[in-house]
């Protein structure tokens, strides 16, 4: 499965990111200053399934 992060650098992001890999999933993230269209465009051809 595919995990797309939406939010700044923090030690949270940090901790989702290694829970993540733990499960076995892939987790990518996303730059909060992007527009909601590009957002949509880069999560769907990611073919994420969580947010």
């Amino acid at each position: 499965d595919r995990l797309a992060t939406l939010g700044w650098n923090t030690h949270r992001h940090l901790e989702v990111y290694y829970g993540v890999a733990g499960v076995g999933a892939v987790c990518h993230t996303l730059n909060p200053r992007l527009h909601p269209g590009q957002l949509v465009y880069i999560m769907n051809h990611a073919e994420d399934r969580v947010l």
